[in-house]
């Protein structure tokens, strides 16, 4: 059988005599390589493993942790290993570790204490502020198991759009009320708000630091008015630099907007209460139901 010449470029500078020697010889060496080559693939095949990431690894650490702290490893009061020996225990860098922590201090599972460590002040993770919401008498009750603390007075003129959106008449100007939400028997704040008053209720700001009641029924009783329709926005946001440091969060943060506009009985916007809930602090439910006029067909 005769060699099958290739067609390699090289082959027109050997002499014809030579060429079936040559390509037979090339014709091995090709063989030998991709031989070589299969063996390589096949070897590589067998050494990739499957991949066995199920998330972060600092939400890895934190879980662990977390399991550690709950089934008793670590009781209240006592002090975790420091970060240069998490980082060996689990394989990971400093940067993991702390983000682990940060994430059980959020729980308010541990406090972070300088020249002490990292300590254990629970051995469960708190539960977030759950508001379910079925009326308009259900909304009012927010207030209920939560304490509503004023720390500042300012005024404030709506810009004609002007962003985050308000429903202030343009060009009005309201007294504002900064204030921050305590959940009863927990530490950590719910949420920073900012209750624009209307300008006609004169008083209203100078009462609110003497009265405990919700600024709703204040309004209500000293008034004459009553709340009769309450309008609300609900959007994702992240803190800006000041609610962040009130909130003891990092800049950036995830959180809840919501916006609720309150009318009296002839549509006078009262008051707007414009707060911000850290995403691991508040859930909210909503139940709607379908009304008689609707109908259902068969």
């Amino acid at each position: 059988m005769r060699p099958v010449l290739c067609d390699s470029s090289l082959c027109r500078y050997i002499p014809v005599s030579a060429r079936a020697a040559h390509c037979a010889g090339l014709c091995v060496c090709l063989t030998k390589r991709l031989n070589c080559l299969d063996k390589i693939l096949v070897l590589k095949q067998n050494t990739v493993k499957p991949s066995t990431d199920v998330g972060p690894r600092y939400v890895e650490v934190a879980q662990s942790l977390i399991a550690a702290i709950v089934g008793g490893e670590y009781p209240v009061g006592a002090v975790l290993p420091t970060e240069l020996a998490l980082c060996s225990q689990f394989g990971v860098s400093r940067f993991t570790v702390r983000e682990a922590l940060r994430r059980l201090c959020a729980e308010g599972l541990v406090s972070r204490k300088p020249r002490i460590g990292t300590v254990v002040t629970a051995n469960h993770p708190r539960q977030p502020y759950h508001q379910s919401l079925d009326s308009v008498e259900d909304l009012l009750q927010y207030s209920v198991g939560t304490r509503l603390e004023i720390i500042g007075f300012a005024e404030h003129t709506q810009r004609s759009g002007a962003r985050p959106a308000l429903p202030i008449p343009p060009g009005q100007t309201w007294p504002v009320a900064l204030a921050v939400r305590h959940l009863s028997g927990d530490a950590r704040l719910v949420c920073v708000s900012r209750v624009y008053l209307n300008p006609g209720l004169k008083g209203l700001p100078e009462r609110l630091g003497r009265y405990p009641e919700p600024i709703y029924k204040l309004i209500e009783q000293c008034y004459g008015l009553q709340v009769a329709r309450v309008e609300q926005n609900v959007t994702a946001t992240s803190l800006g630099r000041e609610d962040a440091e009130l909130l003891k969060v990092r800049k950036g943060f995830p959180a809840l907007r919501i916006v609720r506009a309150y009318y009296a009985s002839d549509s006078t916007l009262i008051e707007v209460a414009d707060s911000v809930h850290p995403a691991d602090r508040f859930s909210y439910a909503m139940t709607i139901r379908r009304t008689d006029e609707a109908g259902v067909s068969s």
